[in-house]
């Protein structure tokens, strides 16, 4: 301790009544603290919003797979039973239009391998070729597909339908939201249902395993 601070130290001892006639004279030190301690609340306040936050968001999207898992899984069950490429796509409209709020969806199929004929509808037009092998999401449909929804879509979904390596159609999925499919984006359970959407439409097309 400096010969002043112990001399200021001795005063302040002998003359107690200072600081209560002059309590201007630490109110600029207590501020700092004052301001500190209430800096490191608000930072600790901010943290613990934002944990709430992510924690939320993880619950929300935890809560929309395990509702798009159940809606996929209930659908998959359905088209199981399927006899008939109407039933086929009378299941595919209930699970986009009314279990998942989809605006449309394009189903296109390569000439059957039996007698049984594809619904004009549902057939892909002379000339069509397949480049493609995996899903991809796209903003604009190439120009073979652009007829095949009734209107323009901001983003979309291509899934080739495979059986056994063998192409049997194209399922096209839309949506109004802009890169609502993108390259990043989990498929898993979708892509699980095109295996089961595939195999029925192989038995009811007559496509030999």
């Amino acid at each position: 301790m400096s010969m002043n601070e112990q001399t200021v130290r001795e005063y302040l001892l002998q003359h107690p009544e200072f600081i209560s006639r002059n309590a201007d004279v630490l109110s600029g030190n207590k501020g700092k603290v004052r301001d500190f301690r209430d800096a490191q609340l608000a930072k600790i306040q901010a943290d613990n919003q934002m944990l709430k936050q992510r924690q939320q968001q993880w619950v929300s999207v935890l809560q929309d797979n395990q509702h798009l898992a159940a809606v996929l899984w209930r659908s998959a069950a359905d088209l199981a039973r399927c006899n008939s490429y109407k039933q086929v796509v009378a299941v595919l409209e209930q699970m986009l239009f009314h279990d998942l709020d989809f605006p449309s969806h394009a189903l296109k199929l390569l000439p059957a391998h039996n007698k049984r004929p594809v619904p004009e509808a549902n057939r892909v037009q002379a000339g069509f070729q397949w480049i493609e092998t995996q899903a991809w999401p796209c903003a604009h449909l190439p120009k073979s597909m652009e007829a095949w929804l009734d209107e323009a879509y901001e983003s979309h979904l291509v899934l080739p339908l495979l059986r056994h390596g063998e192409l049997l159609g194209v399922w096209v999925l839309a949506s109004k939201q802009v890169d609502y499919f993108h390259a990043e984006q989990d498929t898993t359970y979708l892509q699980a249902f095109v295996q089961v959407l595939s195999a029925t439409l192989a038995r009811i097309m007559g496509v030999a395993d």
